[in-house]
C-alpha cells in the first residue's frame, strides 16, 4: 500500500454533461490547487454550491451553459486568486446578488454663521470613495449671490461657482457632475445650490465657501468611502 502525503498541487476539473442532479457541492479546504475548473452543460440543478476556504488558486473558472438553477452560491474565503472567471449564459436564476464597491452612504452636515469675509472649510474628507451629491443654503446676506463655493477632488480644484453665475447661465437642472441652482431670491437674500453626484475620489474631497459678508450658511454632503 502506498504511503505518504497526497499531492493536491494539481489541476482539479469537474465536468458534468447532460445530467439531472438535485445538488452539486464542491467543497475544498486547505488545498493548494493550480487550477479549479467547474464546467456544467445542460443541467437541471436546484443548487450549485462551490465553497473554497484558505486556498491559493492561480485560476478559478465556473462555466454554466443552458442550466436552470435555483441558487448559484460561490463562497471564497481568504483567497489569493490570479483570475476569477464566472461565465453564465442563457440561465434562469431565481436570484443574483451584487453589491457596490463602496460602503454605506454617509451624510455630512454643516451649519454656521460666518463672522467675516474669506474662505471657510465646510467639509474636508481624507479617504477613497464616491460623492453622491449635496447642497448649500445661504441666507441673511445681501452679497450672498456672489459668494463662491469650491469643490476640490484629490487636491485639485474641480468646481468653483457662485449663485449669480449659475443663475446667469441657467444651470438649474440635475446634470450629474455639475453644480446646479436650486433657489435664487435676491430680494430676501435666499440662495441654494446642489452639488455634483457620482464623482469618485482617490485621496479626498474638500468643500470650501467664500463669504462676502456675514450670513447664515447650511450644507449637506452625501458620500460613501471604501
Amino acid at each position: 500500500m502506498a504511503t505518504g502525503t497526497p499531492d493536491y498541487s494539481l489541476q482539479t476539473k469537474t465536468d458534468i454533461t447532460a445530467q439531472s442532479i438535485a445538488e452539486i457541492a464542491v467543497d475544498i479546504v486547505g488545498q493548494t490547487i493550480g487550477n479549479l475548473d467547474v464546467d456544467i452543460v445542460a443541467q437541471a440543478l436546484s443548487k450549485l454550491d462551490v465553497d473554497i476556504s484558505a486556498q491559493s488558486l492561480a485560476n478559478l473558472s465556473v462555466v454554466i451553459t443552458s442550466a436552470v438553477l435555483g441558487t448559484v452560491d460561490i463562497d471564497l474565503i481568504a483567497q489569493t486568486i490570479g483570475d476569477v472567471n464566472i461565465d453564465v449564459n442563457t440561465q434562469s436564476l431565481a436570484e443574483i446578488i451584487m453589491r457596490p464597491k463602496y460602503g454605506a452612504m454617509v451624510k455630512g452636515s454643516y451649519h454656521d454663521a460666518t463672522q467675516a469675509t474669506g474662505w471657510y472649510t465646510i467639509f474636508d474628507i481624507t479617504a477613497k470613495g464616491v460623492l453622491y451629491g449635496g447642497n448649500a443654503y445661504s441666507y441673511g446676506g445681501a452679497q450672498g449671490l456672489n459668494d463662491i463655493f469650491r469643490l476640490t477632488i484629490d487636491a485639485g480644484v474641480v468646481f468653483e461657482e457662485t449663485y449669480s453665475s449659475l443663475y446667469q447661465w441657467g444651470d438649474n437642472q440635475p446634470l450629474g457632475p455639475l453644480f446646479r441652482l436650486i433657489h435664487y431670491d435676491p430680494t430676501n437674500h435666499l440662495y441654494a445650490a446642489g452639488f455634483p453626484s457620482q464623482i469618485t475620489f482617490e485621496t479626498g474631497v474638500k468643500l470650501e465657501y467664500n463669504a462676502g459678508a456675514t450670513l447664515i450658511f447650511d450644507s449637506r454632503l452625501y458620500y460613501a468611502i471604501i
